[in-house]
């Protein structure tokens, strides 16, 4: 099974490649090919990928229709979207913004990466089989949540005593979208219950759908 980690490594913040890199070590069973070309990411429409990992930056230009559309279809037809951190940027484009299913609205001020301490919210999920709260140094995103009525708030964090979202899932069409925010650097990831939460998350995206 195929799938497609698209970032680059030409922005300041979060660069892809050593990020890619641990994904395809914590993910063996997903043949996961990384790219920072838009017209490879238009690829995902034609169903050789089982899901594709966005891990973009703001600093990058907005994605294109084609791109916009080619991710729609893709999702539609049952790929399985998982956006992380930097990812949430698709939103550039409105009809993304609504795919991935919240708006990016800043981060707190900081010096240093803060110790930020994840909360499990749905512990009924599969995403979050044996995960249990944890902590590590990373940059907390804020979000505004358009409503949908499918999304699920698997983690979230506490700011000035405010629980804000830190992970979600919702449905689209016949696939599946996961965002979590977790990730500033390539360190989150040796964080074990992160760890499970990718492979979870993958598992869950891939998992055979229903009538099929």
């Amino acid at each position: 099974m195929k799938a497609l980690f698209y970032g680059s490594e030409h922005t300041p913040y979060h660069p892809m490649e050593k990020v890619g890199r641990r994904i395809q070590e914590l993910l063996p069973a997903l043949e996961v090919e990384m790219t920072d070309r838009e017209a490879e990411l238009q690829k995902v429409k034609n169903g050789d990928y089982a899901v594709c990992f966005l891990y973009a930056d703001f600093e990058q230009p907005p994605l294109s229709r084609e791109t916009a559309a080619a991710l729609l279809i893709f999702a539609a037809q049952g790929g399985g979207i998982f956006g992380i951190h930097g990812g949430i940027a698709i939103q550039n484009r409105p009809e993304l913004g609504q795919l991935i299913g919240g708006i990016f609205t800043g981060h707190p001020p900081y010096e240093e990466l803060p110790m930020v301490s994840y909360k499990v919210e749905d512990t009924k999920h599969p995403l979050t089989l044996d995960v249990k709260d944890f902590s590590i140094p990373d940059e907390l995103y804020l979000f505004d949540l358009p409503k949908l009525e499918d999304r699920r708030i698997f983690l979230s964090y506490e700011e000035k005593g405010v629980s804000c979202p830190a992970g979600w899932t919702r449905e689209y069409g016949l696939g599946r979208v996961i965002y979590l925010c977790c990730g500033h650097n390539v360190r989150a990831f040796e964080e074990p219950m992160l760890e499970k939460l990718l492979k979870n998350g993958a598992a869950w995206l891939t998992e055979k759908r229903r009538g099929e």
